[in-house]
């Protein structure tokens, strides 16, 4: 489910790779899928494969596209997951296994929405903690994937199932692999730290129409400084919470394609990340997103656990005034997530626990 670049992406290469493999988005952005309908399917390139990936199904009908699948993949800007949630909830069948790709806190409000909708079926839900692929779009009926991930890390809710989620995922996606619960999928999602701070200190450049990839470009000893700084107070909600403390550069080694720009962990040679279309816009979808569903349910959690995170709150509040938008407001907050008033204990718990 998903009409973007990455959900095309996904779609193209299993397809390719011959599994069947339906389509959707939703009604609203119907226009993203509508020239794939015309030729059911799309061309794919790069590293995935090469040719005419011919889709089962291309649909705006929710419903119609999951049923009878084995897995349901949200590929989606976190901001729509709880949309996706809603449309098919209802229509989910016994045993079926949904995987959020990447989970920016989604699986436990996933789960949320089916407890509301009395969904009483077994369906675990699982989330990534990160993308597949780096990948672009070459046309409308077109994507060029330029590099995958080496591991794509997972945990599902409840994490009983992550065992079995894993074993069916890896056969068609042998790089994944299982970690301990959602919490840490999402709070290691190393994008959440890095992509706001850059782009933020690196304004000037794209609004100026410049070609600039901050990751790159911008990445001066300064703006490492700051990142290296969010990631402090993430790694200490991670360590509070009991999942691997894993610092940005120790994630980049584990997510290969991903060693492109910010903190310790960059490598300057690296040119993976020049490859992708240059961004000029701050107010971009990841921008955006890793602001509202990244850094802001991240502060959430740290205030729950009695954390304080200075910089990672200046940065959405310096992102706020920049772009007129109150990510305080519009982001995940603790009371969307769920999470007021919970204990260290019970935090945890909701991690593991349906």
């Amino acid at each position: 489910m998903g009409g973007g670049v990455q959900a095309k992406a996904v779609a193209g290469s299993l397809a390719l790779a011959g599994h069947a493999v339906n389509l959707s988005e939703l009604d609203r952005y119907g226009k993203n899928i509508e020239p794939l309908e015309d030729k059911s399917g799309l061309m794919v390139s790069g590293v995935a494969g090469q040719g005419f990936a011919r889709l089962d199904k291309i649909t705006t009908n929710i419903p119609e596209a999951v049923s009878g699948v084995e897995v349901i993949m949200v590929i989606a800007p976190p901001s729509l997951h709880e949309f996706f949630a809603e449309a098919c909830a209802s229509y989910l069948e016994d045993g079926q296994i949904v995987l959020i790709v990447p989970g920016n806190f989604s699986a436990i409000r996933f789960n949320a929405v089916l407890k509301r909708l009395k969904v009483k079926r077994n369906i675990p839900v699982a989330e990534t903690e990160s993308t597949f692929y780096l990948c672009s779009l070459v046309d409308s009926v077109g994507v060029a994937i330029l590099a995958e991930e080496s591991v794509i890390r997972v945990a599902t809710l409840p994490a009983t199932e992550t065992n079995r989620v894993v074993r069916t995922l890896a056969r068609v996606l042998p790089q994944i692999v299982a970690v301990s619960n959602v919490w840490e999928t999402s709070i290691n999602n190393v994008n959440i730290i890095e992509y706001p701070a850059a782009w933020l200190l690196n304004m000037t450049c794209m609004e100026s129409g410049l070609s600039c990839w901050p990751h790159v470009d911008g990445a001066a000893p300064s703006v490492r400084k700051l990142i290296e700084a969010m990631d402090h107070e993430r790694m200490a909600v991670a360590k509070i919470l009991g999942i691997p403390r894993l610092s940005v550069a120790d994630l980049k080694k584990v997510h290969e394609y991903m060693s492109c720009g910010g903190a310790s962990g960059m490598l300057p040679n690296d040119t993976s990340c020049k490859t992708q279309p240059r961004l000029r816009e701050p107010d971009t979808v990841l921008f955006h997103e890793e602001l509202g569903y990244g850094l802001v349910p991240l502060a959430s959690i740290a205030t729950t656990v009695g954390l304080a995170s200075p910089a990672i709150r200046a940065v959405v509040q310096l992102a706020s005034a920049a772009t007129g938008i109150d990510y305080w407001q519009m982001g995940l907050t603790a009371r969307k997530l769920g999470i007021t008033g919970l204990s260290l204990g019970q935090l945890i718990r909701l991690a593991e626990e349906v």
